[in-house]
């Protein structure tokens, strides 16, 4: 079956889409809202990580180039809504942008996990009970702790580190009995380093959503949501999950659909052909 792609509903919207992004009219600018690998850092080449390459293949998909500049979530909202940016990633569902921003997606989610030896296969937090718990402080599973006292001082003691990869190693040895950290800087290190330890139970159930930001007005929001869903059936999503993470954490392509409000159709097939799959993304965010 053929795939036709109309990621807005009218011929107009996408020119307008090609041509309205930026002073470029092929360039999407990005505002990336990590600011640590592996989900996107600054390299000695410029922007690198998983969420810079998940946008390049997003625009390669869409037939366009892109450009980054990385931001905090404040300053990447403020860019969006003042014609500097076109796109915002890494966005939680407690944005509030007003008539100004629209969030699209999720595309991901962000679990926090527990990491713990390969030998260990516990499948619960309870687990944690009198073990002693290094986590990075003020990063999210920091947050998650101090919102969840109960769990927290069901340890025997909890360390803040300055290095989690250390603390990784120091698990291996026993100085530590476990980590706590996001599943996608976990996998990554464990894939990395081919480090001997596993994820164990997550903190925060399914994860934390991460939204894309566009502008209300945006023609953009169809296009993205459009782009990943045909990069999820082509396998390519996989591959990309798989190369940083050692598994394929990314949503399959029917949630994609549901989340990007995606609509399949059958087009009337012309004589002697067969039926062609439309694909229609409102851009709405599952969360709208």
């Amino acid at each position: 079956m053929k795939i036709k792609i109309l990621a807005l509903l009218t011929v107009f919207a996408i020119i307008c889409g090609l041509a309205g992004c930026s002073g470029n009219d092929r360039v999407i600018r990005v505002g990336v809202t990590a600011s640590r690998l592996p989900l996107a850092a600054e390299g000695r080449n410029g922007p690198e990580g998983f969420e810079i390459e998940l946008c390049r293949l997003m625009a390669e998909e869409m037939g366009r180039e892109v450009q980054f500049r990385l931001v905090t979530a404040e300053e990447g909202l403020a860019q969006l809504a003042a014609g500097k940016l076109d796109l915002v990633t890494g966005l939680g569902n407690n944005v509030t942008g007003g008539d100004t921003v629209a969030l699209i997606g999720p595309y991901m989610q962000e679990r926090l996990v527990t990491v713990l030896p390969a030998a260990d296969t516990t499948t619960s937090l309870a687990y944690l009970a009198g073990k002693r718990v290094a986590l990075r402080r003020n990063d999210t599973a920091a947050a998650w702790l101090s919102a969840n006292p109960a769990v927290k001082n069901s340890f025997s003691s909890t360390v803040f580190v300055e290095d989690l990869y250390s603390a990784m190693l120091d698990i291996m040895v026993s100085d530590y009995d476990a980590a706590l950290m996001t599943e996608t800087e976990a996998r990554w290190r464990i894939t990395q380093n081919s480090m001997k330890l596993r994820i164990g139970p997550a903190l925060n159930g399914e994860g934390d959503p991460r939204y894309f930001a566009v502008t209300p007005d945006s023609t953009l929001a169809g296009h993205v949501g459009t782009a990943l869903y045909e990069l999820s059936l082509s396998g390519e999503l996989t591959e990309l999950s798989v190369r940083w993470f050692g598994a394929d954490i990314l949503p399959d392509a029917a949630t994609l659909q549901k989340n990007f409000g995606i609509i399949l159709t059958e087009d009337p097939p012309a004589a002697g052909e067969d039926a062609e799959s439309s694909v229609h993304s409102s851009g709405l965010s599952a969360a709208e």
